[in-house]
Order: structure tokens, then sequence, then C-alpha cells
């Protein structure tokens, strides 16, 4: 196996692990919803002339899908895709 392999097989399971509650912790509390917040920010600006009904919305390692939650709401009916490493941050994405 691969260093590439390996690391990719460690994250694989780490982020697996970390799913169920990988929203609700302190480190999510912390760093990741307030770089969501500005993010969705830079995504609303964007957005506003670009989006229309109908777009396709890809996440790449789209976690639990949080920013495809807020894109949907904010925007409608668009298509929103999420990929990710891990299956279980998708299973938790598809709640």
């Amino acid at each position: 196996m691969t260093n590439i392999e390996k690391f990719e097989t460690l994250t694989k399971k780490n982020f697996n692990l970390w799913a169920p509650t990988y929203d609700k912790g302190l480190l999510y509390k912390l760093y990741f919803q307030k770089l969501y917040q500005k993010i969705l920010f830079g995504f609303e600006e964007y957005g506003r002339e670009n989006i229309k009904l109908g777009s396709k919305v890809l996440d790449i390692a789209c976690g639990t899908g949080e920013m495809l939650r807020h894109i949907t709401t904010r925007f409608g009916e668009v298509e929103a895709i999420g990929l990710d490493l891990s299956e279980e941050m998708i299973k938790e994405a598809n709640e």
C-alpha cells in the first residue's frame, strides 16, 4: 500500500468515526460554523445573479451536507450534489 493509499484509508476511517458528531461538537461551533458562514456570505454575493432555479451545485468534500442544506434553503430549487470520501458523512447528509 502506497503512502497516499494509507493516508486515504486513515482519513476515511477517521471521518467515518467523526460523522455522527461532526456538526455537534466544540470544534464545529468554534471553527467550522464560522468558516461556513463566511463561505455562505461569499456564495450569497455570487449567487444572487448567477444561481437560477434548476442550477446544479456541486460540493466536493461535503461532509454532512451542511453547506448544501443552506444553499438549497436560500436558493430554492437547485440540484444539490454532494461528494465525500466518507460513507458515514454521506449517510448523515442524507438524513
